[in-house]
């Protein structure tokens, strides 16, 4: 742990330490995937009673995913914009990868700035998931 500790920050007081991002990875799912983050993970829950990871939305890319898979579970954030028919996807996605969901927080309403760049966010994750009915008729198609 001497090692991570170089990298572990007290903002606030001496029970809580965060480790932030200290370098951008053009492959992130690469880190992920890596024997080194199942080592960070595990000397993390050796040390401390709670270790609380933020992922990115589990649609939008599979870091959420993979990292679900190397902790004890996830608690999903949810904006309370959000449709019935989204927290069922990503529900569905991590239990589907075999990952404890111990709750659903609802974030509340956001400002007009966050809502207009969230929504941006939306619409480029709305063109990389694929349509329900589109699935539906690919796998008629295999059928």
């Amino acid at each position: 742990m001497s090692l991570l500790s170089d990298y572990l920050q007290k903002p606030f007081d001496t029970k809580l330490s965060i480790l932030t991002n200290i370098e951008t990875f053009s492959e992130p799912y690469q880190y992920l995937n890596s024997p080194a983050m199942n080592i960070v993970i595990e000397k993390l829950k050796e040390t401390y009673n709670w270790v609380l990871i933020d992922a990115p939305p589990v649609m939008a890319v599979p870091d959420a995913i993979t990292i679900g898979q190397n902790v004890d579970g996830a608690v999903l954030t949810v904006g309370l914009e959000s449709t019935r028919n989204n927290v069922r996807k990503a529900y569905k996605a991590l239990v589907e990868n075999k990952i404890n969901v111990f709750g659903v927080i609802a974030r509340e309403i956001q400002s007009n700035e966050a809502a207009s760049a969230n929504e941006y966010i939306k619409q480029i994750i709305s063109r990389m998931m694929p349509d329900e009915e589109d699935v539906f008729n690919e796998q008629n198609k295999k059928a």
